[in-house]
């Protein structure tokens, strides 16, 4: 399956919701969404060398393809493998639309890349695996000529058992007995109508409506790992 790489390249910093939560929520229908990808032809419908809809990127100047939005949850566990360590942070939450949701709602691949120096490279690669919607930080492999310049030579380090250059949230949180969802959740679901984000639910035109794969995580896991 091929797998799809967002570039983004910013300071984390938003107007924040305040809310009290222990597991982070899908911000579908209560959050307030910044565009950040605005634009056409994102990725050839159908190109044959996705897998199929649920892989193809669709968004125009109308329609965003990536959106985030900024929470603040009061009981983010910070200490690997506790479920009593707490303290509040931001969450963030990212959004990117893809072409149709696959068998039972689920989504693909993607990555966000995040250029942590500003040189113009992707220094933290943020996986959003909508298909067991979890969230994996990955970091950059710039060795044997991988310069991050351009996408065929960004390499990120991967299936590592190192948590220093590749992070699963969920286990790296969680204890002994379950898995961990204050630092990290994703989510998936069909597009609809909302104001000042999308006004047509089929971009592509396949007479099947579009699909949001929606994915978060804390700044407080983020920064660790970046550290």
């Amino acid at each position: 399956m091929k797998k799809k790489l967002l570039y983004l390249g910013c300071t984390l910093l938003f107007c924040a919701q305040v809310f009290s939560q222990t597991v982070i929520t899908s911000q579908k229908s209560t959050g307030t969404w910044y565009p950040v990808m605005l634009g056409d032809n994102w990725d050839y419908i159908n190109d044959g060398d996705t897998g199929g809809k649920q892989n193809d990127l669709v968004g125009d100047s109308n329609n965003p393809l990536l959106l985030v939005a900024k929470t603040t949850s009061a009981q983010v566990d910070i200490s690997p493998g506790s479920t009593t360590t707490y303290r509040s942070e931001d969450i963030y939450h990212f959004r990117f639309r893809i072409g149709q949701l696959a068998n039972q709602n689920r989504g693909t691949f993607g990555f966000l890349a995040l250029d942590v120096d500003q040189d113009n490279v992707g220094d933290i690669f943020i996986e959003s695996d909508g298909v067991n919607n979890r969230v994996i930080f990955h970091k950059a492999d710039k060795s044997g000529g991988n310069d991050g310049i351009t996408p065929a030579k960004s390499v990120w380090y991967n299936a590592t058992s190192d948590d220093n250059l590749e992070r699963n949230l969920e286990e790296f949180y969680g204890d002994s007995n379950s898995l961990d969802n204050t630092n990290s959740n994703g989510f998936t679901y069909d597009v609809d109508l909302e104001n000042s984000v999308t006004s047509v639910l089929d971009i592509d035109g396949d007479k099947s409506t579009d699909g949001w794969q929606e994915f978060a995580f804390s700044e407080s896991a983020l920064i660790d790992f970046c550290l």
